[in-house]
């Protein structure tokens, strides 16, 4: 018996998503009833005089799927998240657009300069803020992010707390960022508490307050988790607290009706930092709801040049400068080399790079020559660089010298280009570590930690 056909107009109408579908032209063919509703708009010819609002760019990304922000000014003016899916036939070509609306929030304004025009600097910082702070910051074109990227939108549409494991640099911060933009705590704050930063009493007084250890004439203070606090807490290496302030966090979190969110990132899995006796038994049961295991850079060859772009146009969009351009021998010896810093590191390298070529240039170029002399060093090296039999033979001193210097390379990855913390990894004081830095030409860049822990 043949089945009749399946109005998928009369279906899309009754569910509550906002969608609208545009065919190869890019011209408007459908929008249901939630569409038409939330713009206020009565039907399909009144909103196809205002189409160009759901627009896309001329060209889709490779992944065919773009996410935006734009206006609607009908009848009070309204932000908007559009999402534009790409839509093709067997053989690939284009036959159509399906797009998803969502409510969104007004950005920051952006003052207008003395000639009535927007302020181009806070342009530019508004860009970047916006490329930190969706899913335009997870490239996501290999199995492994595209995991990750779908345990974000699992976190996002949730409430319960998350955890956030992988090594430092590869970005978590980034990806707790992207969680609370699209959560039900976007309205509220992102606050951040980094636990290895700060000591033992900063860590009490920032979570808990002072409470009744000042003295009589003084003024208490109230911690985060007892005061109006609304949005995510974000802290980062949580093993680093104290176990009293692990055990208050994990009690304070399980109660009903919270105005936050709490969101801990860590190097190894809960089940390890419990058996190491590391972790508090009710902050393990909170980090294992929701676990997300963020690759090293090394493991995402398929979004390696994505990540150079992102960080590329963060630092232009930062530093005023022309659109930088990677030329292909210096993306190869980018690939080549096995990022112990993960994205901080290939953040510090590509502005130590920028930094070394003219201001005044249009099309700013990043060469081979340019890059830092380890990434050139170790070409065709791994571990800790020492040269593989393929390569020139060197020295005794020399050989030594390239495994300091990978050393302190990969410490200052670690913290971040901090050398003090830096010094404590390798277990020499901080005037020892600015002597061997100066005499094997390893330097430093400050970096921006908040796009890539």
């Amino acid at each position: 018996m043949d089945q009749a056909p399946i109005d998928v107009s009369g279906l899309l109408d009754r569910v509550d998503q906002a969608m609208f579908i545009l065919s190869g032209e890019r011209q408007l063919v459908f929008a249901n009833e939630a569409l038409l509703s939330r713009l206020g708009v009565s039907d399909l010819p009144t909103l196809a005089e205002q189409s160009a609002f759901l627009q896309p760019p001329a060209e889709l990304p490779s992944l065919g799927v773009l996410r935006m922000e734009r206006p609607w000014d009908i009848p009070k003016r309204c932000w908007y998240h559009l999402l534009f899916v790409h839509l093709s036939d067997e053989r690939g070509d284009e036959v159509g657009t399906l797009g998803f609306l969502h409510q969104g929030r007004a950005p920051v304004s952006v003052p207008k300069a003395p000639s009535g025009e927007p302020d181009e600097r806070l342009e530019r910082l508004r860009d970047q803020l916006r490329l930190q702070g969706g899913f335009e910051a997870i490239p996501a074109r290999g199995p492994l992010m595209r995991r990750v990227v779908q345990q974000v939108r699992l976190a996002c549409g949730a409430k319960e707390p998350v955890g956030l494991i992988g090594p430092t640099g590869s970005g978590k911060e980034t990806l707790a960022r992207v969680i609370h933009r699209e959560s039900p705590f976007a309205r509220g704050s992102f606050s951040v508490v980094d636990a290895a930063a700060m000591p033992p009493e900063l860590q009490r007084q920032t979570l808990l307050g002072s409470g009744r250890l000042v003295a009589p004439d003084e003024s208490a203070t109230v911690g985060l988790l007892d005061s109006p606090f609304s949005g995510t807490l974000l802290v980062k290496n949580v093993t680093q607290l104290a176990p009293n302030l692990q055990q208050a966090l994990a009690e304070r979190q399980q109660e009903a009706n919270l105005p936050w969110r709490l969101i801990v990132t860590e190097k190894r899995s809960p089940e390890d930092l419990l058996t190491r006796g590391e972790l508090a038994e009710p902050l393990y049961h909170l980090m294992s709801i929701l676990t997300i295991d963020v690759p090293a850079l090394a493991k995402r060859p398929l979004e390696f040049e994505d990540h150079c772009l992102l960080a590329l146009e963060q630092l232009r969009t930062s530093k005023e400068q022309a659109t930088p351009v990677i030329e292909a021998s210096a993306m190869e010896l980018l690939r080549e080399y096995h990022w112990p810093g993960n994205l901080r590191e290939l953040r510090q390298v590509l502005e130590q790079a920028l930094a070394r070529q003219p201001k005044d240039e249009n099309v700013v170029t990043i060469a081979r020559s340019s890059l830092p002399r380890r990434l050139r060093r170790s070409a065709s090296a791994s571990g800790l660089g020492i040269p593989e039999p393929a390569t020139p033979k060197l020295g005794l001193a020399e050989l030594l010298s390239e495994v300091e210097r990978r050393l302190i390379d990969v410490a200052l990855a670690e913290s971040a280009g901090n050398k003090a913390a830096a010094a404590r990894l390798l277990k020499i004081s901080r005037a020892s570590l600015h002597r061997r830095c100066d005499q094997l030409g390893v330097g430093v860049s400050s970096g921006d930690e908040s796009s890539s822990s």
